[in-house]
């Protein structure tokens, strides 16, 4: 179900058995400062979600992606950090996942991977740091 309008701040996700924060069908909500470490899919996941703002997260050690956006539009991701997620630090899937900002994300680890799928053309990546 959706839930809309929130504001999600300095909690911590870590071992959970598929997304550490998982927003579907979600709109006009606020992450920031959370941690989601070593989750069995993704640290962040996003479904159908649109207009929502990630800022100064921390994903590390996740099984799959360290943010997942499926079918997600029109998203801000700011700051943060991505550490060793062991399939895609960033996932952008499905032809709506579209007119995202990814700007200032710092991505670490000796197997990461940024994998953009769908209308990748309408994504803006500025200021994003890939370091091994």
């Amino acid at each position: 179900s959706s839930s809309d309008r929130n504001t999600l701040t300095s909690n911590t996700a870590n071992g959970n058995g598929n997304y550490g924060l998982f927003l579907s069908s979600s709109k006009t909500n606020f992450l920031f400062n959370n941690t989601a470490n070593a989750n069995s899919l993704a640290g962040i996941a996003l479904s159908a979600s649109h207009n929502n703002s990630l800022a100064n997260n921390t994903m590390q050690s996740n099984v799959q992606n360290g943010i997942l956006l499926s079918s997600s539009a029109n998203n801000t991701i700011t700051g943060g950090l991505i550490n060793n997620s062991r399939r895609d630090a960033l996932l952008l899937s499905g032809l709506t996942a579209v007119s995202n900002n990814i700007t200032n994300i710092t991505i670490l680890g000796k197997r990461f991977q940024i994998l953009r799928i769908g209308n990748v053309g309408l994504n803006k990546w500025k200021g994003n740091a890939l370091l091994m």
